[in-house]
């Protein structure tokens, strides 16, 4: 994983490659929606807890609601899309790295991040730490 960086700050995406329109990414993220694509998931190594939430509902400020969660192991798929809820995936270990591709169809470039406590909302761009087979060397990395 030459091209992979873990920025803990904010997601990290290596686009790895694009097959036509369709963008295979490495991906790191807090609660999110996916702009009404598709989302397919697949562990390469290690495992990820996914927690699967509700929309939140109207402006009130609110703790959102977990509706599942899913453990993925290497080798597992997942798929999730906007009418399916918002969801995070994380690292089941703390002590050993997990690595995802993720398969966007249609590709986006900005989606919603969500405050699980208040339920509030701001807009993110996709970032890519690297393109293809090198680093993307307008991202830093703090």
């Amino acid at each position: 994983m030459e091209y992979y960086q873990v920025d803990k700050k904010s997601a990290v995406n290596g686009l790895l490659k694009y097959f036509d329109t369709l963008p295979l990414t490495l991906h790191i993220a807090g609660i999110h929606d996916h702009t009404n694509s598709h989302c397919f998931v697949k562990i390469l190594d290690g495992g990820l807890k996914e927690v699967m939430l509700e929309w939140p509902e109207g402006k009130a400020e609110q703790p959102m609601t977990i509706k599942d969660i899913n453990v993925y192991k290497r080798d597992e798929v997942s798929y999730i899309n906007d009418s399916l809820g918002l969801h995070r995936m994380e690292n089941e270990s703390h002590s050993k790295h997990a690595v995802s591709l993720h398969l966007y169809c249609p590709p986006f470039e900005e989606c919603y991040n969500f405050d699980e406590r208040t339920g509030h909302k701001r807009r993110c761009c996709v970032v890519f730490h690297s393109r293809h087979d090198s680093l993307n060397p307008s991202v830093t990395t703090p």
